[in-house]
């Protein structure tokens, strides 16, 4: 199961070394990501299980994520963790 962005309460409900980093993290969660409501996650999620998939891709972002791993052959990875290594590393998770 490949998630992408699912707009749950996780990013608000995590702990944060300063509430600015939250605010920062939330709001490009629930504003600029293509995320997949809960309900039609899980409904991805149950249809792949179903039909017997051996991988099921929940959303469009994980669709572009793994078009672009396969057409690029693992070269999106160093820059895509340069651009989101800052703001994990800010973040503390419990």
């Amino acid at each position: 199961m490949c998630p992408g962005a699912v707009h749950t309460a996780i990013a608000r409900r995590a702990r944060y070394v300063d509430p600015a980093v939250r605010d920062f993290v939330t709001r490009g969660f629930d504003h600029r990501l293509p995320g997949t409501r809960p309900r039609a996650a899980a409904a991805a999620i149950l249809s792949g299980v179903v039909a017997g998939r051996d991988r099921i891709l929940v959303g469009p972002d994980a669709r572009a994520l793994d078009i672009g791993v396969r057409v690029f052959a693992g070269a999106l990875q160093r820059p895509l963790a340069t651009i989101t290594g800052p703001v994990f590393r800010r973040m503390i998770v419990a």
